[in-house]
Order: C-alpha cells, then structure tokens, then sequence
C-alpha cells in the first residue's frame, strides 16, 4: 500500500526560460477540458506532458474522489488522474467531461487540451450537495512554483460542472493529499491536511510549512491558517473528520514517511491527534507504533473508525482513536466506506487487496461477505473509494495496476447487495 508523496520521474520535466517581459503566466481556456497553463507562474515556457503513467503506481487513479449526490443519487462525480474530471447524471450509465476550470500544462499528443495529474480527495459541503472542494497532491511548494501552481484545492458550486483554485495564497504550500473536511456547521469552515516532506522537483529540498500539518480556513477558502500541530519533518495527513456537532472539535489521523536506499519506510507520525477548540491546540490520543495506510472515520459518529496500519493490523476504535481493537473476518483492507445513512455511524462496507467486498456492523464487530468485484488478469486490484448511496445501491471506485504500465481505473456498481458487481466506468473507453 504504497502512499505517495511528490512526484515520479516521468514529471521531473525541463522549462525553457523566457524574458523578463514575458514573465507571468499564461492560461488559455479548453472548455470542458479545463484550463491550460503555457507559460508558468516562474516566466518559463510550459513543457507538454504526455499524460500517461510512467510507474505501477501512477496511472488513471480516482483516489478519494468518487461521489454520489445524497440529494439526487442519479447524479456522480469522479475525477480520474491523466484524464479530468467527469460527471454523470444518469446513475452512471452516461459521463461527460467536466474539467471546466482545472489547470494543467499542454498535452503532449494535443497542446491545445491539458494534461490533468493527480486528483487526491474531494469533500463535499454537508449542507449543499453541489459544493464540492477537490484537492490536487502536485509537489509540495507555492502557488508560484513549478508543478505546485496546477495543484492544491479547486472549488465548484454546481456539483462538479466547472471549478475555480482557491488555495492560491501567497507563500503558503499548496500540497494537499488525503486530509480534507468541510464543517457540518459552517460552510465557510474547511481543513485541509499538507505534509512537511520537503520539495524535491528542484533539489532545494524545502519545506512549506513550519507549525503543522492542517490548514484552516474560515471563510471559504480566501485565507487560510497554519495551525500548530507540530511539524516534524516526513508527516502527512491520512484523515480528517469534524464533529457534525460542534466544529471545533476535529480529529486528524496522521503517518510518518521518510525514503531510503530501500524505499519508504512509514512510521506513525504524529498519531492520531485532537483539538476541540478549533486547532488552537492539539493532543495526541492514541499509542499506536505504526500510522495507518487506509483509515475512515464515520461522519455521523466520528468516534467510530476503521483502518489498517502500515503493520497490517486491521483496526477498529469506538472512542474517537484513543483506543484501539482488532477486526476479525477482515486480514487485509484497502478501503472503508461508512453508510451514510446509519446514523449510528457503524455500518458501512470495506473491500480488501483482491477486490473481495464486505458490509460491516457494529463498527466491525460482524462482518458478510457482500460479493468481489472483478479482477484483471497480471493487475492488483486497488478500491480506493466506497460509497453507500441513497437509493440502496452500492459503489466501488479505483484502479488495476500490473506495476509496469499499464493501469485502468474502474467504478463498479451494486444493486443487490453485493450478488451482483456492474462496471459503469472503464477509463481505457473514456
């Protein structure tokens, strides 16, 4: 369960500088496509990038940012990496390109349309369905910098149809991956999670933040604070829940990252950390020796969690991430969806390394079979997403991978509980 943090070489590209008159950037407006930046923010002329995945972890991957509409379960949203973003209105059946907005550098097979890279999470506004924030990982660095300018966090108010950037502060880092809540409360109030690993695209080895690892905003978007978690270097964060009920109250789970010789080596971090008053300060809360690869906390109960550590220890906690008790019936975990409409906050479904689906109650105390998923010949199958719909249905979203290069991100759909797994979207026919 390979997290990645910055970029592969396929990325490490070259700019050819341009005058001191040309400086500034440049966009030039796809439509549908999005937005494509040939001149960076530095002055340089933007390189193409061919758009394809260069690694066995990089290619077509939805992540965490598949979603169906609470409010109108016809309508789903997904954002798929080297493709953009896409909408569809009919449960699925039909999608349409929805980029409108998104920034990239030229494609390389048509300089005209943008190269879309990685898309991390997305959280939708609690109380309007059509507010969605989408975080783009990038690199870790400014506004102003290479790769960073493309990233951090973009806005839509029409439930995906076009979006605008709105961590475009300056001097702060952009660099969000998989921390990202909006307030149950107040629409205005968001927190995203950064990562204090250091940039590498240039060698200067920096590193954006100096206080922690959450950024808050309290009025939408336009600025945002740096809240004092501690910042100790080759910390990310892995989950972000606040309290529907009282917003001060926000729950972090966090993972150590550092690379060697060998590869990375993940840590705890700084644990599973708490704030109830609204991040002015923190506390750990939990004693655990490993951070977790994959870890969901309810939005209805956010005491309730289910996760899998970098030890392969599949988890449950019932007090918040204080404490901490094995499932049984589950031994491996790639991916936790909670039900959304238990409002108890302990059901939901979890899906594993090969593609094997289960339900879950009583926050994993029992767990059934709910079917697998299809697998393709020589790939892994990674579900990244699971989501409980309104109408009864049930979806997988993620990606095969071989580890060479060849990958296809896939959303599966169930009607019936899981005796029956439909694919409704295969990037491969995109």
């Amino acid at each position: 369960m390979n997290k990645i943090i910055g970029l592969s070489a396929a990325f490490l590209l070259l700019f050819t500088p341009v005058s001191e008159a040309t400086k500034g950037s440049v966009l030039k407006n796809a439509g549908v496509f999005g937005i494509v930046r040939t001149i960076s923010n530095s002055g340089a002329n933007a390189q193409p990038m061919d758009c394809k995945n260069s690694d066995g972890n990089q290619g077509y991957r939805s992540q965490k940012t598949f979603f169906v509409d609470p409010r109108n379960p016809n309508h789903l949203g997904v954002g798929i990496e080297f493709k953009g973003f896409y909408t569809s209105s009919d449960a699925g059946k039909t999608w349409k390109m929805s980029s409108t907005g998104l920034i990239g550098y030229p494609l390389a097979s048509n300089p005209k349309r943008p190269c879309h890279t990685e898309f991390s999470v997305l959280a939708m506004d609690p109380q309007n369905s059509k507010r969605l924030v989408l975080a783009r990982a990038g690199e870790p660095g400014t506004i102003k910098d290479y790769f960073s300018e493309n990233a951090g966090l973009y806005e839509s108010t029409n439930g995906g149809e076009s979006w605008r950037q709105i961590l475009t502060q300056n001097g702060i880092g952009v660099y969000v991956h998989d921390g990202l809540a909006i307030s149950h409360q107040n629409s205005q109030v968001i927190y995203a999670g950064t990562t204090t690993n250091a940039r590498t695209l240039n060698g200067d080895n920096k590193i954006y933040v100096s206080k922690g690892i959450i950024y808050k905003t309290i009025n939408g978007g336009i600025t945002w604070t740096e809240l004092s978690t501690g910042a100790p270097k080759n910390i990310g964060t892995e989950y972000i829940v606040i309290d529907p009920l009282n917003d001060k109250i926000v729950t972090v789970a966090t993972f150590g990252r550092i690379k060697n010789s060998s590869g990375n080596v993940f840590g705890a971090g700084l644990g599973i950390i708490k704030t109830t008053d609204g991040g002015k300060t923190w506390k750990r809360i939990d004693s655990l020796t490993s951070g977790f690869s994959a870890i969901e906390f309810s939005e209805n109960n956010p005491l309730n969690a289910i996760g899998i550590t970098y030890e392969s220890r599949v988890l449950a906690t019932s007090d918040g991430g204080a404490t901490w008790n094995p499932v049984n019936g589950i031994s491996t975990l790639r991916s936790v969806g909670y039900d959304p409409q238990d409002q108890s906050g302990s059901s939901g479904l979890v899906a594993d390394e090969v593609g094997k689906i289960s339900k879950f109650n009583d926050n994993g105390a029992s767990v059934i079979s709910a079917g697998s998923i299809p697998t393709l010949a020589n790939h892994a199958t990674r579900v990244t997403r699971l989501v409980v719909a309104t109408d009864g249905s049930w979806y997988a979203a993620g990606h095969y991978t071989n580890n060479k290069s060849h990958q296809v991100g896939f959303i599966f759909k169930t009607t019936d509980f899981g005796n029956t797994w439909v694919k409704i979207l295969d990037t491969d026919k995109l």
